[in-house]
Parts: C-alpha cells; structure tokens; sequence
C-alpha cells in the first residue's frame, strides 16, 4: 500500500527539485513567497499530471448528432428573402 505512495511522493519531489520546476535554483528565504510559490508550483503540477494522463489514455471521441437534412449553403443564409423590408 504505502510503495504505491512512495512512488508518488518521489515522483512529485524529483518534479519540483531537478526534473521540472527547478525549485532550488530560486534561492527564496522569505516564508510568504515560498508559500506562495508552492502554491502556484502545485498547481502547476496537478494540471500537468493531469495533462498527461488524458494524454496517455487518449481523448473520448466526440459524438455526432445525426442530421434530419443537408445543412444550407451559407449564401442561403443572407438571400434577399430572408429579410422583411418595411414598405
């Protein structure tokens, strides 16, 4: 149970450290940036996580309606019969 985890901590601190994010190379000491930067570093990292497993499972086809008829050109759209003129 707790390997499945492990795996995932590793994988998020090899992200933020030296195979993404570079965290270290900011040198922040302030507690406020730091906190602000973790946040905005872990939302980065959930969306790319994310990112990548819709890529790696593949986008659900979207589905067609089926039509009733042909669609019109679009020069029927703006023929002079589709406008009243008041007289």
């Amino acid at each position: 149970m707790w390997e499945g985890w492990r795996l995932t901590v590793e994988t998020l601190f090899g992200a933020l450290k030296s195979r993404g994010f570079n965290l270290e190379d900011t040198h922040l000491t302030d507690p406020k940036r730091l906190a602000k930067l973790m946040g905005l570093l872990a939302l980065a990292f959930a969306w790319s996580y994310r990112t990548g497993e819709l890529l790696h499972d593949g986008p659900s086809p979207v589905r067609q309606k089926k039509r009733c008829r042909a669609p019109s050109s679009p020069s029927s759209a703006t023929d002079s019969t589709s406008f009243a003129t008041p007289s």
